[in-house]
């Protein structure tokens, strides 16, 4: 399956392949993860769990927290997992409840944790 990202513009009619120019990286990355959530929120895909990696890269902080409350939103049925470096989408995602362990390292082949959160979702 593969799916198209269109942008429309009433100013300045179809964009066609000018979407890289028109949408900024944060935009992209949006788009594309709505499609992700759209289809994991519909009944056809039978989505237990997902998994994003570094989903809110590209995004401003203000982005980011709209971002963290859609993903608070979501059917509780679902388990969301997200992966991120950015301090500040970790930080909009606690604020929404989310729960979280914070990676320090490996340490003879074993992951090792610097954090847990106390919250739930």
């Amino acid at each position: 399956v593969t799916y198209r990202i269109q942008a429309v513009s009433s100013r300045m009619g179809n964009l066609n392949d000018a979407v890289g120019h028109v949408l900024s990286e944060g935009d992209l990355s949006t788009a594309g993860v709505s499609l992700i959530l759209g289809l994991a929120a519909g009944q056809s895909h039978k989505m237990g769990f997902v998994l994003l990696d570094d989903p809110a890269q590209g995004m401003d902080e203000t982005l980011q927290g709209n971002f963290a409350a859609a993903l608070a939103g979501l059917d509780h049925k679902r388990q969301v997992v997200v992966l991120t470096h950015q301090r500040s989408f970790a930080d909009a995602l606690e604020k929404q409840g989310a729960k979280y362990s914070r990676l320090s390292g490996w340490k003879m082949g074993k992951l090792h944790y610097a954090a847990h959160s106390a919250k739930s979702t």
